[in-house]
């Protein structure tokens, strides 16, 4: 199991595939074709996140997410 502060890693790095990348230049050459995927523009639009770590009875690591629109 990864250590404790490693959830805010990992979703800070959803976080910045899933935002709209146009003005960062070079800075996403590492994503290849991720860089043109987005899903809002600006991070600040994520009102509610959830965070849950399960082991796995196989090696690697792997991850969920979930995007549901929230009512006004």
């Amino acid at each position: 199991m990864t250590e404790a502060w490693d959830a805010t890693n990992y979703l800070g790095g959803i976080a910045d595939v899933l935002e709209q990348k146009t003005n960062r230049g070079a800075a996403v050459e590492h994503l290849r074709d991720l860089a043109d995927v987005w899903l809002y523009r600006n991070d600040r639009q994520i009102k509610r996140v959830s965070y849950r770590e399960e082991t796995r009875d196989t090696a690697g690591h792997g991850y969920w997410v979930t995007v549901s629109h929230l009512p006004s």
